[in-house]
């Protein structure tokens, strides 16, 4: 992208962009998932490591893995994944899961393969069950834009404000389905957020590259009722590791579900009271 360049990004209606989250809706008289998978745990054998804790080190962790992963097996077996419009509400509940059946596969001392010395690795089959989780705690986010009602072409900026100190996520989802996620981006890959102190969103980094947030509708459009998720967490989730965004902010196609999926996990995998989330809902007009 042409720095010099005033970057118009399109904000356009996002119905159901609580599921587009991958945060999956859960009633309380349906019949929670289950799903066998296999993991690996693996722990170095220290100087000072027993037998006994490396055994048991590996097994903790190749069930955190099996946990991951049949997160994951969620989100993907789930509808919502392929078709966002099946609810019209912010779900306020996650899925995650806990190992209801365990067989261990095999484990053993191996060696490294980068002569870094002696490994413990255990490999199991879980069963997990998912399970619904209350979100509950004291941390939470308070966000606000600039306005309720834009006209078409008014410039869009987002106040957020997190009780804690956090790092910060936000997400715009488009009548087609594409996600565009808004931060982190490629000029911030991080947004650490201190608690109480208000954050403006676009950045004064942002600002300096002529990267600006407009509103415009789809051709034939004359109003949209519009949405923007935004989730903090206590801690840092790489959701663009190993991903290179063509421009400033990335984007994924309705079939590109890895962006769900590695939320989904890193939101089932962390305690309910160690991420909070908002959304925000506003008009815009021709």
């Amino acid at each position: 992208m042409n720095l010099n360049m005033l970057y118009h990004f399109r904000i356009t209606n996002a119905v159901a962009l609580g599921i587009m989250l991958g945060v999956v809706p859960v009633q309380a008289a349906a019949p929670m998932p289950e799903v066998w998978v296999e993991a690996e745990g693996v722990v170095a054998m220290g100087q000072e490591t027993t037998l006994e804790a490396a055994q048991r080190g590996s097994l903790d962790a190749a069930r955190r893995a099996a946990l991951e992963q049949a997160v994951g097996t969620f989100v993907k077996s789930s509808s919502l994944v392929h078709n966002f419009q099946l609810a019209d509400d912010l779900i306020h509940t996650v899925v995650r899961g806990v190992i209801v059946e365990e067989k261990i596969l095999r484990r053993g001392v191996v060696e490294s393969k980068d002569d870094q010395g002696a490994l413990y690795q255990t490999r199991i089959k879980a069963k997990v069950k998912g399970i619904p989780v209350e979100r509950r705690g004291d941390f939470s986010v308070l966000a606000r834009l600039n306005r309720t009602q834009f006209n078409e072409g008014d410039e869009v900026e987002l106040r957020i404000t997190p009780t804690q100190d956090a790092y910060l996520y936000i997400f715009n989802v488009a009548p087609d389905e594409h996600i565009t996620v808004l931060a982190p981006n490629s000029f911030e890959p991080e947004t650490p957020l201190r608690a109480s102190k208000e954050y403006l969103f676009p950045s004064e980094t942002l600002l300096s590259k002529k990267v600006k947030l407009r509103t415009w509708l789809l051709p034939g459009s004359t109003r949209s009722s519009e949405t923007i998720k935004v989730i903090v967490t206590r801690q840092p989730v790489a959701l663009l590791k190993g991903r290179v965004a063509e421009g400033v902010f990335m984007e994924y196609k309705p079939s590109e579900t890895a962006l769900l999926i590695d939320l989904m996990r890193a939101l089932g995998a962390m305690d309910p009271a160690d991420w909070a989330e908002a959304t925000l809902v506003y008009e815009v007009r021709k």
